[in-house]
């Protein structure tokens, strides 16, 4: 009677220690597997939402496309025939608006005089087969000069569409003085002068 009774604590305890191992295994077995389930479905949720965002901004566009084409079909059957795709006509406006602003706008009127920077300038005019240089910086259409004696008789009145005119000192030494006036006239219809005076001195 005792054997029989080892006999089934020993099995018991075998069973037991099977079924143990077998949970361990089983356990091992299944965590993994339950945790890759749940990412997986974790990773479709996510793919899912990101395909149908896809989805929707496509059908916008679309959307968008063929109300454009619509516009154009319309605006093109009224009898002005227009040819243009509407993606063409769409690119040039972005064009048109990224357009910098003209350079006179940015810098506005200029006019400076760069020969004579002062006045009264004296000359010498020892070797009379010299010249003087005027010279400007400006962005105006044109500019009037005028040259004067004392007596404010004209020497010479000239539109000049360039930045500078050169002076004989042949011609204008005889005066002693001339008055010089610069009339810069701009895109705008604005106008802005510069007077000065060259006084000539001759060795004898």
């Amino acid at each position: 009677m005792k054997k029989n009774s080892k006999k089934r604590i020993y099995l018991f305890l075998l069973f037991a220690a099977i079924a143990i191992v077998a949970g361990t295994v089983l356990l091992f077995i299944f965590i993994p597997f339950e945790k890759n389930k749940q990412q997986a479905t974790q990773e479709k949720i996510l793919f899912d939402d990101e395909f149908e965002t896809i989805l929707e901004d496509s059908i916008a566009e679309l959307s968008d496309f063929e109300n454009l084409k619509g516009v154009q079909d319309e605006s093109g059957t009224r009898g002005n025939n227009k040819t243009a795709a509407p993606q063409e006509e769409f690119f040039a406006e972005e064009e048109l608006q990224m357009q910098p602003l003209n350079a006179k706008a940015v810098v506005g009127n200029l006019f400076e005089m760069v020969r004579p920077a002062r006045t009264p300038l004296v000359i010498n005019c020892k070797n009379l087969n010299k010249t003087f240089d005027f010279q400007w910086n400006t962005n105006a259409e044109s500019v009037e000069v005028t040259l004067k004696d004392k007596k404010g008789r004209i020497l010479l009145a000239r539109e000049i569409s360039q930045t500078g005119l050169q002076l004989r000192y042949e011609d204008y030494y005889k005066y002693l003085e001339v008055f010089w006036e610069m009339k810069a006239i701009f895109e705008d219809g604005t106008a802005e002068e510069k007077k000065g005076v060259l006084q000539m001195l001759v060795d004898d």
